[in-house]
Order: C-alpha cells, then structure tokens, then sequence
C-alpha cells in the first residue's frame, strides 16, 4: 500500500514526550519529521521517530508532523447465496470527518478547544509503517494566543501539550473516532524580525516541506543570510 500523501493545512509537562493511546480500531501511531527544505517533488517523511518538537515563531507560527496510523478492521462482505455482492469489502474503509485539537500550557495560557474539517480515507487493514497522515498541529486560534503571549527575545516561552483526535465513519455508516494523541511543543521566539532587509529577499526555506524554518531546530534566516543560499531561495 502507498503512504497516503495527505496534508491538513488550516486558514504533563516539561520532560514528557508524545503519548498515544490504544482505545480505538483507527489509531494514531508514530510521529514523524517531514522532510526538510524546498522539493520538486511530493514532500515525505523520514524514518526516525520523534516524540516531542520545538518552535520559533521568529520563523514560523505552523507546526507539521506526520503520524504513522492504521485500520485494525477487516474487510467483511455480504454475499448472497447467488454469489451476489450486497455490500463490499470497502464498508469498513474509515473516512475523516474533522479533528478535534485541545491545548495545555507551562505556564498556562487560555485556549480553546477547536475543531477542524479535514478529509483521508484509512483504508481496511493499514499498516502504520506503510501508512501516515500529515497534520498542522496548531489551529488558528491556538497560534493567536501564542504569538500574542510569547515576545521576540523570549528564548524560553511555553511548553504546550498539543491533544488531538480524529472524528469520522465508516464507509458503511457507522460513526467511528481514533485514538487520543499528545505531543508536546516547546514554543519560543528568538529576535529574528522576519524581515528580509534585501529587496527579493525572502525567509529561507528550511523547514518541512519547504516551508520557513524554525521547526524542531530548522535554520531561521533570510536566504541571503545562508552561504550556499538553500534550494528554493530566489536567485
């Protein structure tokens, strides 16, 4: 099966790192870094596993990661005695409705609880090593409240605790959740301004998927700051 090249992208504390349950038949599993800097082709993961992130919103306010997660469904068909199909194996095919994402930070800071529409099919019978999902774990709301609260300069900010889960149902009807995922967060913000000082200059691509770095240790720069400059800075 070939891994689901799926991308959510939206308009308990110190020393814990991702916990995962084991309650549901749809489950999350692994955390996984995308791959790093511009690409000309589908962005993927890397093999090593991760349990916990950091991030510098001096040159990013997203944060994706990619969750390895499986069907422990079996494909199950109605036949009749004529050897006529009814109802098809694909019946226990799991369809993403939206995720749920609840926030808790050292030290605390007021967040609500948001929901976000998505959409991905986990087919019957996934393999978490074969088969991952890529989601932005901060909503809108939630990087409001952090970029408001965390001034540039501050080197230490908040350790958040990112709780999310996956509502749905099969493709036969029946309403299906996953499993609750934490994984925990340090946000900061270093004293880069995110201004390029030369005209054509733009922030450096060095984080997953191309995206500005700041993510998990990513180089927060402007191109012309990098000697080589990365790929995807313009000429």
């Amino acid at each position: 099966m070939k891994p689901l090249r799926f991308l959510i992208l939206l308009s308990l504390f110190a020393g814990l790192g991702c916990s995962v349950s084991n309650d549901s038949s749809i489950r999350f599993l692994n955390a996984h870094q995308l791959s790093l800097g511009a690409s000309t082709t589908a962005c993927t993961t890397q093999a090593i596993a991760i349990y916990r992130g950091s991030l510098d919103l001096a040159g990013n306010d997203r944060y994706y990661v990619a969750f390895d997660w499986e069907s422990n469904l079996e494909q199950i068909s109605t036949i009749l005695s004529t050897q006529e199909v009814i109802a098809g194996p694909q019946r226990n095919e799991f369809v993403l409705d939206h995720f749920v994402f609840n926030y808790a930070s050292m030290p605390s800071l007021s967040f609500q609880s948001e929901q976000v529409n998505a959409y991905a099919v986990n087919m019957v019978g996934a393999s978490g090593a074969s088969n991952w999902l890529g989601i932005s774990l901060l909503t809108p709301q939630a990087r409001r409240v952090l970029t408001s609260s965390i001034q540039a300069g501050d080197l230490v900010g908040v350790e958040l605790q990112v709780t999310f889960q996956a509502f749905g149902s099969l493709a036969s009807g029946q309403k299906l959740s996953t499993n609750k995922v934490t994984y925990p967060i340090q946000v900061f913000r270093s004293s880069f301004s995110g201004t390029c000082r030369v005209v054509g200059d733009v922030r450096a691509p060095t984080g997953p998927c191309g995206a500005p770095g700041g993510q998990d240790g990513t180089v927060v720069a402007c191109c012309r700051d990098i000697t080589p400059a990365p790929t995807g800075c313009p000429p």
